[in-house]
Formats: C-alpha cells, structure tokens, sequence
C-alpha cells in the first residue's frame, strides 16, 4: 500500500466524518476537520506507522497533505 493510502488511512481513523475520496494534495489537517488534538493524534499515529519521528517545527513547516506525505517517503526511505 502506498505511504498516501497508509496516511489517509490514518486520517480517516482520527478524523470522524471525513470523506477520504476528496483529500487532495492542497487539503491541511484543519481543513479536513481536525482540532490540534487530532494533529497531534495523527502525527503520532504516523510516527508509529512508519517508524519515523517528526520534530514539532518540522510538523509546523508540512503545511498541507502533499508536503506531510513527500516528508513521510522521504523519511521512511
């Protein structure tokens, strides 16, 4: 499964009610409904899903989806 599945995955497990079909690129966290509590709960969600550790100034500088799922391949490689 490809590291974009993999996070909407995660996303869509965090997030009640977000409609995972129109996630683009573009989208932030907050666009897709979630609060800082549920950032958080993503970000660590991925952090174990792909072994890796995202620094909260770097989280802060991924600022929408596209740029979250460029970091996590580059990272998990």
């Amino acid at each position: 499964m490809s590291v974009r599945k993999r996070i909407i995955e995660l996303i869509a497990k965090n997030i009640k009610g977000v409609d995972v079909s129109t996630i683009t690129n573009e989208h932030t966290l907050e666009d897709l409904g979630a609060d800082s509590l549920d950032s958080v709960e993503i970000v660590l969600a991925i952090e174990q899903e792909f072994d890796i550790e995202i620094e909260d100034n770097e989280f802060d500088e991924l600022q929408n989806f596209g740029k979250l799922v460029e970091y996590v391949e580059d990272m998990s490689q």
